[in-house]
């Protein structure tokens, strides 16, 4: 089976990202259930809701892994995640990465959780997750 290329526009940039291949997606998937857990369903259940909502759910999710989880590990898992997009047609890398993020956290936010469930949806839908609704 041939890998997707998913497609999102987030705060009028256009992102686009190629389907995660089982020797990236497992290990991945592995890192996001031990540090993440249920605090992952609450942040993709916010997709589609204003921003305030959004915002509110975003520092919510923020703060229970971060007391979980130290501050380098999670900022890495991030990153390593964000970096596989591409934006407005260039790949992300570390100069784009800070340029489009600074000041931003929100968009970073919203770009991890869409390649999270893009990546994921079979998995989402088993743990209950009804990306129908999102």
């Amino acid at each position: 089976m041939a890998t997707e290329t998913f497609k999102k526009v987030i705060n009028d940039n256009n992102y686009n990202v190629q389907q995660m291949t089982p020797d990236k997606a497992l290990p991945l998937k592995f890192e996001l259930v031990a540090m993440f857990g249920a605090a992952l369903k609450e942040l993709l259940g916010v997709q589609g809701k204003s921003e305030e909502e959004q915002a509110v759910a975003f520092a919510s999710v923020i703060q229970k892994v971060m007391t979980e989880n130290s501050p380098q590990e999670v900022y890495s898992i991030i990153k390593k995640v964000v970096l596989t997009v591409n934006i407005n047609e260039k790949r992300m890398d570390e100069k784009i990465y800070n340029e489009t993020f600074t000041g931003s956290h929100t968009e970073l936010y919203k770009v991890f959780a869409w390649v999270i469930m893009e990546n994921f949806k079979d998995f989402l839908a088993e743990i209950g997750l009804n990306l129908n609704t999102l």
